[in-house]
């Protein structure tokens, strides 16, 4: 079924072609969006022909073969022109491209924020593996959130994006109640503010 349903569309795109070439004659190959639909056929074209003539290509020839056969996925980028026929959609896609600038500094900006907090937990946390007095349990479960600095940094985004309180009470209930203050602080000026800003 897919090899047919590959013929029929490989078909009907060289048609196109075909046709455009007969209507449009010279004006055929100004268009550049003409130009990359030909080269789309003609590549499908030579898939189709290395196919047949080397079934069971080997070395350079299987190189070339996979080559053809790769080119044929840039027909999706004929989806291109249709998108900017779709003014809602385009619209959308236009206002994505705007805003990867900001989207990109403020990832930057929460990465430096969490990757400091992260490491202040690591060290203030280091004491409490350490005391032999504390209970091996207390020290598992808050090693599963703040263990090193991964997992500390793992942690701040859960506790800016995520389920928050789960992580918060890990510090409440195991090592200190005032951390109770640290998160719900967190929470606000990180979680709610900065990301609200974020948000627009």
């Amino acid at each position: 079924f897919f090899e047919f349903f590959e013929y029929f569309v490989g078909v009907l795109f060289a048609l196109e072609v075909i046709l455009k070439i007969g209507v449009l004659l010279q004006e055929f190959f100004f268009d550049p969006w003409n130009l990359f639909d030909a080269l789309i056929v003609a590549f499908w074209v030579v898939d189709r022909f290395l196919t047949v003539l080397i079934p069971d290509a080997a070395g350079e020839q299987q190189v070339v073969l996979r080559m053809a056969r790769l080119a044929r996925l840039a027909r999706l980028l004929r989806l291109v022109r249709t998108i900017q026929g779709f003014d809602a959609l385009y619209i959308m896609t236009t206002a994505m491209k705007g805003s990867f600038t900001v989207l990109w500094w403020s990832f930057v900006l929460l990465m430096i924020v969490q990757t400091l907090i992260a490491f202040l937990l690591s060290e203030i946390l280091e004491p409490f593996f350490q005391n032999e007095d504390i209970l091996e349990a207390d020290k598992h479960a808050v090693y599963q959130y703040f263990g090193n600095s991964v997992r500390a940094l793992f942690t701040t985004f859960e506790l800016t994006l995520a389920n928050w309180p789960t992580a918060a009470r890990v510090l409440q209930e195991h090592v200190s109640e005032y951390y109770v203050m640290f998160a719900v602080a967190y929470k606000l000026v990180i979680g709610f503010a900065a990301i609200g800003v974020i948000n627009g």
